[in-house]
Parts: structure tokens; sequence; C-alpha cells
């Protein structure tokens, strides 16, 4: 949900569409609108467009692990436990608007509706395991974004 609302879900989305806006501290980039921009745009490096999404997911990863951006605001939950929370998608929507993206106004309503959208969307998905997987070889999860002229058009779910 604040992946939507921060980025509409595309990953080459520039704060308020203004690139490479000047100073670099005044914008952000990519799916939660990194700031400055040059932070995520750095750890992009000279990828291709299409692997923005892929890498940026890759990030956030990495920042869970150490801890990057997050900041406790009187939840009680390390950006770690967030990732495996059992809480509702709403409140770990808020959790997370609170803790991570830290706006000046957090009364945003509509981050906890798009959470519960996506939550529901993706809770019951049950991915199809390709044929000729390897039997007992287990399969790595990825996640295969298009993307054209830098909007996302679709997102599937493949396993190597």
């Amino acid at each position: 949900g604040n992946a939507q609302s921060e980025s509409t879900l595309n990953p080459n989305r520039w704060e308020g569409d203004v690139p490479f806006a000047q100073p670099v501290s005044s914008r952000g980039f990519g799916l939660v609108q990194w700031t400055p921009w040059s932070i995520i745009r750095d750890y992009i490096g000279s990828a291709a467009i299409k692997d923005y999404g892929n890498i940026e997911c890759q990030r956030l990863e990495e920042e869970s692990r150490i801890g990057y951006s997050w900041i406790d605001k009187g939840y009680g939950i390390s950006y770690q436990q967030f990732r495996t929370s059992k809480r509702s998608p709403e409140e770990l929507a808020l959790i997370f608007l609170i803790n991570y993206e830290r706006p000046a106004n957090t009364n945003q309503p509509d981050r906890q509706a798009q959470a519960r959208y996506w939550y529901n969307y993706l809770r019951d998905w049950d991915p199809e395991v390709p044929e000729g997987s390897g039997g007992d070889k287990p399969l790595t999860e990825k996640f295969k974004m298009k993307i054209v002229n830098g909007i996302v058009l679709s997102v599937e779910r493949v396993f190597v």
C-alpha cells in the first residue's frame, strides 16, 4: 500500500515526476521514493530499466537485515520483525509509513486500504510449479517485472 502511494508501483518513478531534482535531497526515486534519490540511483548503477524493480526489492531486503532507514517510533518492532509479522495489513502499512517513510502527515488511510487490497490479491495465490523443476530440488522464487517506458505493466512470479 505504501509503495502504491509512493510510486504507483513504478520502480522508475521520480517524486513529483521531476527527474534528477536539485538539490538531490529535495526529491525521491523508486518504489518507496528513496530520498535523496541518489541512494537508490547509486545502488542501481548502470542496470537496465527492466531490472529496477527487482534491484529495488533487493535493496529493501538488504535494508531489512541491517535496519537501514528504520526508526522505531513506538511500535516496538524492528524492520526484520516487520517483514515476518502476522499483524493486519492495515497495521503494517501504518507501521511502515511511520517507521520507514516518516512523512510530515501520517494521516494517510489510503495506504492502509491499498495494503488490504494487495494482501487480499496475493494471499491465496498458489503459483504453479513448472514441470521439470527438478523434483525435490528446492526452487528459488523470483519476481519478474515487465516495464515499458518506466511503467510496470505486469509482475510475475517465476521459479528457477
